[in-house]
């Protein structure tokens, strides 16, 4: 009995290692970051756009090419992007899953300017003319108006709480 029941436990531990690490496990991850997009299809009046997308792995080239090795370097995961439109304006949303809480402010320390203003948003945030960067855990998120008018801040610091917010209830 004792052998049969450790061929069985040695089984299922083999099994559900490779089902672990097998590519299907990669729409579990995919999932987990989609909880953190804001709850509501509208966030003071920005409606989702289109579908979410996500890149994983090398697949951030096709996403930002200039840009993708700085993001490998400090420990890439994959990125979660959501579109928002107002009134013939639109926001973007990137969500960054990175490989660390250190790896996030790695990115956010690159990506930061010594003039952005500081908000209160994740652990750091800093709001330029038309985008802002925040931190919060593994977690590195931009968002970026098409420009700088005021209703376009206003949502896109709308759009930054609610998605610190789903990360803390994380």
């Amino acid at each position: 009995m004792k052998r049969t029941l450790l061929t069985i436990w040695s089984a299922w531990t083999f099994l559900a290692a490779g089902v672990l690490t097998h590519p299907v496990c990669e729409v579990q991850a995919s999932t987990d970051i989609l909880a953190l997009l804001p709850a509501d299809d509208r966030i003071d009046g920005w409606q989702k756009a289109s579908e979410p997308v996500i890149y994983k792995g090398e697949e951030l080239y096709d996403y930002i090419n200039g840009g993708a090795e700085v993001f490998f370097e400090y420990g890439f995961r994959q990125v979660l992007v959501q579109e928002f439109e107002k009134e013939k304006k639109q926001i973007i949303l990137d969500i960054y899953e990175t490989s660390s809480p250190e790896a996030a402010h790695r990115i956010f320390t690159d990506r930061s300017g010594d003039s952005d203003k500081q908000l209160s948003i994740g652990q750091d945030a800093r709001l330029s003319d038309y985008y802002l960067i925040f931190r919060s855990g593994p977690y590195f998120v931009a968002v970026t108006g098409l420009d700088a008018e005021p209703e376009t801040t206003q949502g896109i610091q709308s759009i930054a709480r609610a998605v610190s917010n789903r990360i803390a209830l994380k």
